[in-house]
C-alpha cells in the first residue's frame, strides 16, 4: 500500500481559519460603517459650503435664486438658511441635520464695497 505525501486540512484547522476570518470581517465591517458616516458628513458640509458660495456670488452680483442653489439646499436634510445683514457685512448661515442627528452649521461673511 502506498501512502500519499499530500496532507489534508483537519476540521480543527478549518474551524480556526473561519474564526480568524470572522473576527477580521467584524472589525473591518465596523470601520467601514464609521468611514461611510464620516464621508456622508463631509459631503453634506461641502454641499453647504457650495450653496453658501453660490448665494454669496449671487448677492454680490445682484442675481436671483437659481436651480443649482435650490438643489444644494434641498439635498441637506432639514436645512435652514439665515442671512443676517449688518452693514456693510452680511453673514450667510445654513444649518442642517447631520446623519447622526446632530445639527451641522456653516457660515460665510460677505463684505459689500461702498
Amino acid at each position: 500500500m502506498r501512502r500519499s505525501s499530500r496532507r489534508g486540512v483537519t476540521l480543527i484547522e478549518l474551524m480556526i481559519s473561519v474564526a480568524i476570518l470572522s473576527i477580521g470581517v467584524s472589525i473591518t465591517g465596523n470601520e467601514i460603517v464609521s468611514l461611510q458616516k464620516a464621508a456622508a458628513v463631509s459631503l453634506e458640509r461641502e454641499k453647504a459650503l457650495q450653496f453658501l458660495e453660490l448665494e454669496a456670488t449671487a448677492r454680490l452680483n445682484g442675481g436671483s435664486a437659481n436651480v443649482e442653489r435650490a438643489r444644494l439646499l434641498a439635498e441637506l436634510p432639514d436645512a435652514v438658511f439665515v442671512p443676517k445683514r449688518s452693514s456693510p457685512v452680511t453673514t450667510l448661515t445654513v444649518t442642517w441635520r447631520l446623519p447622526d442627528g446632530r445639527r451641522g452649521s456653516r457660515s460665510i461673511a460677505i463684505v459689500e464695497a461702498r
